[in-house]
């Protein structure tokens, strides 16, 4: 087995303190590139039906979040009950970039939401979103093409995926691109 690749980076920032303020947090992840063997390659496209490109993934996340227990003191933890479960109350979260693509296709989507850590409710268990995520995808149609010829996926299956995703999307600038604004409102509404 040999894999390649380009660059390889992270960067994870989270406060550790308890604190009554929220403070930034960021957390950045890059693997560019990524190119496996032709041996190892043909065993998953022994008819060289997918085009042999290099995935790459980003993965770009900032926002603010506030400590609310000592995450050293293993003890804390078992203090926390249904109604305060987490460790951090997260704030916000500003998706700066994710990115995947390879096989010919690639998905890319920006935005960020604001987070209401009194309502428990409406999102049971989750402190309730509002925010938006712009999403591109570029290719998805032809590599459902070839997933279907590989016969990963059955024809029926691959006409409802279709349906589902021309009611969620409309059609981008150029041939087989396309987009979404997938958006929680104030009142716990899921738009696309």
């Amino acid at each position: 087995i040999s894999l390649t690749l380009d660059k390889l980076s992270t960067q994870f920032m989270l406060p550790l303190t308890i604190d009554t303020k929220p403070k930034a947090f960021k957390l950045r992840l890059n693997l560019n590139q990524l190119t496996i063997s032709d041996i190892l390659w043909s065993i998953f496209n022994d008819k060289n039906i997918l085009p042999k490109v290099p995935f790459s993934f980003i993965l770009d996340l900032s926002g603010n979040t506030r400590t609310i227990i000592n995450i050293f003191d293993r003890s804390a933890f078992s203090k926390l009950d249904y109604q305060n479960n987490m460790p951090l109350e997260l704030q916000n979260v500003v998706v700066e970039k994710f990115h995947l693509s390879g096989v010919g296709a690639a998905l890319t989507a920006t935005g960020g939401f604001e987070f209401d850590n009194n309502d428990l409710v409406t999102f049971t268990g989750i402190p309730r979103p509002t925010g938006h995520l712009e999403v591109d995808m570029d290719g998805g149609f032809a590599l459902l093409d070839r997933l279907i010829e590989m016969e990963l996926v059955p024809k029926a299956q691959a006409m409802g995926i279709r349906m589902m995703l021309s009611m969620f999307t409309i059609p981008g600038n150029s041939n087989d691109v396309l987009k979404t604004l997938l958006e929680i409102t104030d009142d716990g509404h899921i738009l696309a």
